[in-house]
């Protein structure tokens, strides 16, 4: 797994945006509970993801964990807004959070142990680690070509728009070759990460972000 690593999420924060669509607060939460965190719906994931009482709950109960109240001190000085653990509440990370936390792995910045640590999961998925690597880098070149030049250049909302229709591309490519994908994703990747929020994102702006910022 991905443990120890503090990985920042790409993705834009324009003043105005897309309504790509938007769903509604009540949901039969009691049916996507009894789901495993791969099997939820969008529209479930974004109904709890955007609600307000929720988003205080999980803040309340991350400050009463240790390992989340140490991410809390590390990422903010305020109270958050929101707080979604990958331990806690996997099911609430969109599959583009995820990805994105995936990918950058492949930076040259992440060692070659962070990706060595992830092969035994590989493998448990009957999938060999050397191929799913160069399958992976091979559906993800787009992306990673405009994460570098976000090194040499300012993130302009253009180069922000182009990254996450890239990601969600890479995400598809990535289903297409690997039927438990979205499972691998949320058992292996999502344990490990924290995402901690300043503001509380709307559903609509949610369900853009994970349709490719379109």
């Amino acid at each position: 797994m991905l443990r120890g690593l503090r990985l920042k999420l790409h993705v834009t924060t324009f003043a105005t945006f897309l309504v790509v669509s938007t769903f509604p607060i009540a949901a039969n939460a009691q049916t996507a509970t009894q789901k495993k965190p791969w099997e939820w719906t969008l529209e479930e994931r974004i109904t709890a993801r955007s609600d307000p009482t929720l988003a205080k709950e999980r803040v309340a109960a991350s400050r009463n964990n240790d390992h989340e109240s140490h991410a809390l001190n590390a990422e903010t000085t305020r109270l958050p807004a929101d707080v979604v653990s990958g331990r806690e509440n996997p099911e609430l990370f969109l599959p583009s959070e995820l990805m994105s936390f995936l990918l950058s792995t492949l930076t040259e910045s992440s060692s070659r142990d962070t990706l060595s640590r992830l092969n035994p999961s590989l493998e448990a998925f009957g999938w060999k680690p050397s191929s799913f690597w160069q399958d992976l880098k091979g559906a993800s070149t787009d992306y990673l070509k405009l994460t570098n030049d976000t090194v040499s250049m300012a993130r302009s909302k253009k180069l922000s728009s182009q990254m996450c229709s890239a990601r969600i591309a890479s995400l598809n490519a990535m289903r297409r070759k690997y039927s438990r994908f979205d499972e691998f994703l949320y058992t292996t990747v999502a344990p490990d990460q924290t995402l901690v929020s300043a503001d509380l994102r709307s559903a609509e702006w949610l369900a853009w972000m994970d349709g490719g910022c379109k």
